[in-house]
């Protein structure tokens, strides 16, 4: 019987490094305190709070992405599965993971086939203003990124 050796210089060694960087790492969407205001000098994420449509979106993007991973065929674990098995530096893999949750997460906004249609007109969720400082960041850089 051959005796196998761990060489941590092989694939399995730097496989191995990469999932220990990504370990307890985080990715988080929506609006940060650190973002510039909206012209109004109120916050994007005060906006989306008072607006009913606000949470709507909210609550639909936080199920669908759970629902959607753990389905594991959907949008989000497709697009999961590519970025998994791709050759990435984990920064650069959780920053484009962040990036697919988000735009695909934008998609709620306006779309009145999810959205309840109110007589309250929702200007900033459909124009498209709210969805475009949707935004998205890492634990392990911390800097966020909008959609648009």
């Amino acid at each position: 019987m051959k005796k196998v050796q761990f060489n941590p210089k092989g694939n399995l060694g730097k496989l191995l490094t990469k999932l220990q960087k990504l370990n307890k790492q985080k990715i988080e969407v929506g609006y940060f305190a650190e973002q510039q205001l909206h012209a109004t000098g109120d916050s994007y994420a005060n906006i989306m709070k008072v607006n009913y449509n606000g949470w709507q979106i909210m609550n639909l993007v936080s199920n669908a992405i759970k629902a959607d991973i753990r389905k594991g065929s959907g949008t989000l674990a497709r697009e999961l599965n590519q970025l998994v098995h791709s050759n990435q530096e984990p920064t650069k893999f959780l920053m484009d993971l962040g990036n697919t949750y988000a735009h695909y997460s934008i998609n709620y906004f306006g779309n009145d086939q999810f959205l309840v249609v109110t007589y309250n007109p929702t200007p900033m969720v459909d124009t498209g203003e709210l969805a475009d400082n949707f935004a998205w960041r890492t634990s392990l850089t911390m800097q966020y990124k909008t959609v648009g």
